[in-house]
């Protein structure tokens, strides 16, 4: 079993900073230890009897597969017994009044939570992968009535602007309750961008101002330094798919006329957001009709994933998609592949017993230590998000992996593929600025 000293001290210096701020947006890269290091924290408040419980928001898949079993590999987090308020209502509010001194709930969960409970007998409370409320909505908004309640507040990611600098005031909001950036959005963006519609619904960082907002927010980020450069090489390809004859009519017909006839039936795409995703699913192979008939396609990728070296050597492959059909269509092709669903299909890739182990992005990041099953990730769709493939990468390469991870995206030439891979890296640059500041 694993103890105190088994920490790196940059993951002691991070327990300090923790321990004695009230308020922290600590950032720190996939496998840095986020979890032990909260914990290790959160131990040694309650033991001082600085808070006296904590309530902790995470994935359910988080929730289960790494808080509740972190505390049992590491000696001195053994006496902490995590209840989880995940499951049907009952159970929910069975952990909830439970004498468990650290709770977790699932995001879903929150909105449920305060309005029954408002902020109960808890008052730390720690938010893990805290860019899920980024973009508002009702549980951001139920949370944000009682935020203020919580004497210690620690939100962690390790992508807080890998998508927009406006992100911030969300996360902001959560660690300090809006000392840095206030609580108002609209006075936020009016001060720090401008808008680019007429309907003021998309904001652009007005130049410069990224330094200002980095000063004032610059008291409560603490960033738990990169640590991969200890670890094997990271290498990434892109293996270039060609596209034939009929397909390449047929996507560039589509993406100048928006519509489409298959067998008799009408594919249309109303506006420019509809189209990317109907360009998207051609690359992958099949086309959706606006009645949910799927209209299959040659699927090119099918047939270059098959000839990667990782799969033709049988090396245990991570495979990222993103469609249903995506899924339906590798399940046809690798029938021993296994989704990433629960904890066993965890634990086989992790003993080496899984050869293709199939991920929708949404459901693989955040906290899952897959690196002991294999090296090799291949993207069979290419992603919108820079940090859901940053996530997904993550997966792999962290801690504890001792191989050369290999990366590699599939990419149909002449299709949206390369526009998908181009914002991805450009939104990356956001998060490289930060760092540098940070660092600096």
């Amino acid at each position: 079993m694993l103890n105190l000293k088994n920490l790196t001290d940059d993951q002691r210096d991070a327990v300090d900073r923790i321990y004695e701020n009230d308020n922290t947006l600590l950032v720190a890269d996939m496998g840095a230890g986020k979890t032990v290091v909260s914990l290790t924290a959160v131990s040694e408040l309650l033991r001082d009897n600085e808070i006296k419980r904590v309530l902790v928001i995470s994935t359910i898949k988080i929730a289960t597969n790494v808080w509740k079993t972190e505390t049992k590999k590491w000696d001195h987090l053994k006496h902490l017994d995590i209840a989880l308020a995940i499951g049907d209502a009952n159970v929910r509010s069975a952990a909830i009044e439970s004498d468990n001194n650290i709770v977790c709930i699932n995001f879903e969960n929150v909105r449920w939570f305060v309005e029954k409970y408002k902020i109960h007998d808890f008052d730390g409370l720690v938010i893990d992968e805290v860019t899920k409320l980024k973009g508002g909505g009702s549980n951001f908004k139920a949370l944000r009535k009682i935020i203020r309640e919580f004497k210690y507040r620690l939100c962690m990611t390790g992508t807080p602007i890998s998508e927009s600098w406006s992100s911030l005031f969300a996360l902001m909001l959560l660690t300090d309750t809006g000392k840095a950036l206030g609580r108002n959005k609209t006075k936020f963006l009016e001060k720090y961008f401008y808008p680019t519609d007429y309907e003021r619904r998309n904001w652009k960082l007005i130049p410069g101002q990224e330094k200002e907002i980095l000063s004032k927010i610059g008291s409560c980020l603490y960033y738990l330094p990169d640590y991969r450069h200890l670890l094997p090489p990271l290498k990434e390809i892109e293996v270039r798919v060609a596209m034939d004859d009929h397909t390449e009519i047929m996507y560039s017909n589509f993406k100048r006329d928006c519509i489409a006839v298959l067998n008799d039936d009408e594919v249309s795409a109303p506006n420019a957001a509809a189209l990317s995703g109907k360009l998207q699913q051609v690359t992958q192979g099949f086309i959706y009709s606006e009645n949910d008939v799927i209209h299959k396609l040659t699927p090119h990728k099918l047939h270059a994933l098959k000839e990667l070296p990782c799969i033709k050597n049988k090396l245990p492959t991570m495979v990222i998609y993103w469609f249903k059909q995506d899924r339906a269509y590798l399940l046809d092709a690798f029938p021993d592949a296994v989704d990433l669903s629960d904890a066993a299909s965890i634990a086989a890739w992790n003993a080496g017993a899984v050869p293709v182990l199939l991920c929708q992005p949404k459901s693989c990041g955040h906290g899952l230590n897959l690196s002991e099953g294999g090296c090799n990730i291949v993207f069979y769709s290419q992603l919108w998000s820079g940090d859901l493939t940053k996530q997904a990468i993550g997966r792999l390469y962290r801690r504890n992996q001792t191989q050369e991870v290999t990366v590699t995206y599939l990419m149909l030439e002449k299709s949206i593929d390369y526009l998908m891979r181009n914002r991805v890296e450009n939104k990356a640059a956001y998060h490289r600025l930060l760092l540098e500041h940070l660092t600096s």
